[in-house]
């Protein structure tokens, strides 16, 4: 053993009246009114402790909910950034199919990659009944004979 040790062990050795007796003068007898005190400050200490407990639980469930709604909203915003490009896109599209579909275009392609050229003029043929049909059978309009057209109308 080493010396701080027996010197301690030596110590408390001689000592020890001496601590019983300071123990002694220490203990006391408690009345009923300051042991329901001591009681009620150990419940408050554990209410205390309890209300800590469900305040820290509060918070961080509130603040996972904040994270939650903050991610959300980054969601919402790309979408919405989608969206409008997407709309942005289909409008381009669209003036771009106006342009390619209109008439002066459409006649520039005819006249000089087509070489087709617009008529000095126009006839217009007046429409003919066909009579009756390659089998020999009169065609049927509405039940009625070509014939029965031709003179009904």
């Amino acid at each position: 053993m080493s010396s701080i040790a027996i010197t301690g062990a030596a110590r408390r050795a001689t000592s020890r009246p001496e601590v019983a007796r300071q123990e002694r003068e220490q203990l006391t007898v408690l009345d009923a009114r300051t042991l329901a005190e001591r009681s009620r400050l150990r419940r408050a200490r554990v209410i205390a402790l309890v209300a800590g407990a469900v305040l820290a639980a509060s918070l961080a469930t509130v603040a996972i909910g904040q994270d939650l709604v903050a991610s959300q909203q980054v969601r919402l915003d790309l979408a919405r950034q989608q969206l409008a490009q997407s709309v942005a896109d289909e409008q381009q599209l669209q003036l771009r199919r106006a342009q390619l579909e209109s008439p002066a275009r459409v006649l520039q392609i005819a006249e000089h990659q087509l070489h087709m050229i617009a008529p000095s003029s126009v006839s217009y043929l007046a429409p003919v009944s066909i009579g009756a049909t390659l089998g020999g059978s009169p065609s049927r309009a509405n039940g009625r004979s070509t014939s029965q057209v031709h003179r009904a109308g």
